[in-house]
């Protein structure tokens, strides 16, 4: 398990610098459009490129289809090992607080209410896609406003000093309260369980935990590991962060 950690990490600093590459091709005008390279561009856009008579950019339409698939078997492992913005917040949480624990503490029930904000920009998007207005969300999109930095708007300035602000205080604040593609991986996990398909979770064997608290300490995305044995949580993003943080060896491990 140790060993996944490493990869992990390796895995989640080659797409940031594979995605940073990517940026600044774009900013340099040498890639013409870089969000058909996001998974959710085919919400953002998808639908409003069909009504005007475009084609669905092919390589929005694979990556969305593989990794959104993938969901029902591995879960949010897109956030924990290949979105820009989520390494981008983990990367700022890091520098600024040494340890790995909540500098701001949300209790578990508030986190809830406020995660299910992601679920009303999720919505959103969709009625906006399917009214022709995608435009509106991409104004406030981190990943157009950082595509676009020559020409950044006031909405994309506002949206970018929130995420930092918010990110260096809370972690993975984009990713716990209004990323929409967050929310679609979420649902896709519902239906995953309803399917009954045989999917990937985090697993604590209490008769080897300490009762600690580190876990639940190191856990970016706020999740009770208390709570159940095997970790079904939607949210959770397979960092392994709780492995990592366990001063028992296999106490916790894939299920």
């Amino acid at each position: 398990m140790r060993k996944l950690l490493k990869i992990r990490h390796w895995v989640q600093l080659t797409f940031f610098i594979i995605s940073s590459f990517l940026f600044y091709l774009f900013i340099s005008n040498t890639l013409l459009i870089i969000h058909k390279f996001c998974p959710y561009s085919l919400i953002c856009f998808g639908t409003i490129s069909l009504k005007q008579g475009f084609y669905l950019y092919p390589l929005s339409f694979l990556i969305f289809a593989i990794l959104t698939a993938l969901v029902a078997w591995f879960g949010r492992f897109f956030c924990g090992f290949i979105c820009f913005l989520g390494t981008y917040q983990e990367y700022l949480y890091k520098l600024i607080h040494r340890e790995t624990r909540h500098f701001i503490k949300i209790d578990h029930k508030k986190e809830i209410v406020f995660g299910s904000l992601k679920y009303i920009v999720f919505l959103a998007t969709i009625i906006l896609s399917f009214m022709g207005l995608s435009r509106i969300f991409m104004g406030f999109c981190p990943i157009v406003a950082i595509g676009w930095i020559k020409s950044i708007g006031l909405a994309s300035i506002i949206i970018l000093a929130i995420i930092t602000i918010a990110g260096a205080l809370i972690e993975r604040f984009w990713c716990r309260f209004l990323c929409p593609y967050a929310a679609l991986m979420n649902i896709i996990s519902y239906l995953g369980k309803i399917l009954r398909i045989q999917a990937f979770y985090i697993q604590i064997t209490k008769s080897s935990c300490l009762n600690c608290g580190l876990c639940n300490k190191a856990c970016p995305m706020n999740i009770d590991l208390t709570k159940d044995p095997i970790i079904k949580n939607p949210n959770c993003i397979k960092c392994m962060r709780c492995i990592e943080e366990c001063p028992t060896i296999d106490a916790i491990n894939w299920r």
